[in-house]
Order: structure tokens, then sequence, then C-alpha cells
């Protein structure tokens, strides 16, 4: 099997985790800061192998002080809660719900430092086979959500539907 796209993965999500650790910025420096990450780790993950073999060795969690720590240091990005719909596949797309971006990124940095616990230990399937199943049910839908709020934050102000044309 090739490693180069984990070696590559490995990378991204290692300096994406030390990104997550530093102090924060200015808001639009991490706001663009968190765009491209974003991006870099979405692109990264579709080059991940779907057929690796994985061990039963258990790693290292990340703590949930640690989890804090970051949740915290993301809430000065230049947006947290911003509004989603449930379900972007059914049309009408239902009621909005709150999502949150800080929480968006955390639960990512939380996933990518996990996997590279088992990266670190030598086990290079077993972190891409997590980082590429918890990409497909947990944190690709973060990236993409934190991705649209850090965007619509860049884009401008959101103005007031005009009551006359709506």
């Amino acid at each position: 099997m090739d490693d180069r796209a984990i070696v590559a993965f490995a990378h991204v999500a290692r300096s994406f985790c030390q990104w997550a650790e530093q102090p924060p910025g200015s808001p639009d420096a991490e706001s663009l800061a968190g765009r491209s990450w974003l991006c870099r780790l979405y692109a990264a993950a579709l080059e991940l192998p779907s057929d690796v073999e994985v061990s039963a060795v258990e790693h290292e969690s990340c703590s949930d002080e640690r989890w804090k720590r970051v949740f915290k240091r993301f809430g000065a990005l230049p947006i947290n809660w911003f509004s989603q719909v449930p379900d972007s596949r059914v049309i009408p797309g239902g009621e909005p719900v709150a999502g949150d971006v800080a929480d968006d990124l955390a639960d990512l940095f939380r996933d990518l430092w996990d996997g590279l616990q088992a990266y670190d230990s030598g086990s290079h399937q077993d972190a891409a086979s997590a980082w590429r199943r918890s990409f497909e049910v947990h944190w690709g839908s973060h990236v993409t959500n934190a991705l649209v709020a850090l965007h619509a934050v860049a884009s401008g102000p959101c103005e007031p539907p005009d009551a006359k044309s709506g």
C-alpha cells in the first residue's frame, strides 16, 4: 500500500493541531487560517485509503482538559454560533439549528489528535483507518459546517432581507 497519502494527512493534521494549541492571533488572521486549514484537511482526507487493516491496539485519547483548552482558544474566532439546516439533502431543509464553530473545531482537533497518537506510535494503518472512518461519520460535517460559517463572516456583514422584496 502507498503510504504517501497517510504521511501527507498526518503532516496536515499535526500542523492543524499545533495551530489549535497556539494562542490566537487577530480575528481576521484566525478566520483566514481556519478556512485554509479546513480546506486542506478536507482535501487530504479524501486521499486517505479506505481499505486499511486495523489492529486492536489501544492508543491515547485526547483528554477533556485539552479539548476544553482548544475549545476556549477557538472562541476567539470572529464567529461562534451560526445557523445550519439539519440535513441539506432534504428540500426544504427544515428548521435551522444552532451550530458552534468552536465546538466544530475542537471536535475536529480531538479526532485528529487521537489519530496522531496512533500514527506516532508507528500504527500508521490504525491512524489512517481512524481518520478516514471519523471523517466519514463525524468530523467531515464539522469541517464543512465551520467552513460555511467562517466564509460567511469573511464575505461581509449579514444584511437583513429587504421587507419590500420578500
